[in-house]
């Protein structure tokens, strides 16, 4: 199970939330009681924003403790799914903005729900694009035919705001938060 979370408030040292609290998230991916594995190994992700407009990124497909999604001045976390992404990945990509195209440098579901989000107007109402964003995905899931095609929870940044949605089975129920 993914782990992540967000801070907002006065500036703090980031180890006082990776590393040393008891439920830090070092401490989260090694063993856990809830997960179906052992352990979390399947990546991890830090931004962190300071006198920069743009923000801090370390990203990384090795586990927290083995060891990039930004634009300009926004940073995105996912945790969740698009379900048969690769039968609906052409659909999605095709939605991203063309100037927002060369800035995708992976394959990951994560990079592609954000540049859709930067897309659908991020910068200008983070609240509605992450809600347009859901409802694009989950129509074009439903177009293919594939039963609940979106589950996640994601947050975006620009440093002087924390966004969030949750959605769950269709994805028809989001909650979202600025």
């Amino acid at each position: 199970m993914c782990r992540w979370l967000a801070y907002f408030g006065d500036p703090i040292p980031i180890e006082w939330v990776v590393l040393q609290p008891k439920y830090a998230l070092l401490v989260q991916s090694l063993p856990t009681r809830l997960g179906t594995t052992t352990i979390n190994r399947d990546g991890f992700g830090l931004g962190w924003y300071s006198r920069s407009e743009q923000p801090g990124l370390y990203r990384s497909v090795h586990p927290a403790w083995n060891d990039r999604i930004r634009y300009g001045s926004w940073m995105f976390m996912h945790n969740g799914s698009v379900r048969e992404l690769p039968g609906v990945k052409r659909d999605l990509r095709l939605e991203v903005e063309p100037s927002l195209l060369p800035w995708i440098e992976g394959s990951s579901n994560s990079e592609l729900l954000f540049y859709l989000t930067l897309t659908f107007g991020l910068q200008q109402d983070p609240v509605a694009a992450l809600e347009r964003m859901v409802g694009f995905v989950v129509a074009i899931g439903e177009r293919h035919g594939i039963e609940h095609p979106l589950q996640m929870a994601a947050a975006v940044s620009n440093g002087k705001q924390i966004v969030w949605v949750k959605c769950r089975k269709s994805g028809r129920k989001c909650r979202s938060r600025a």
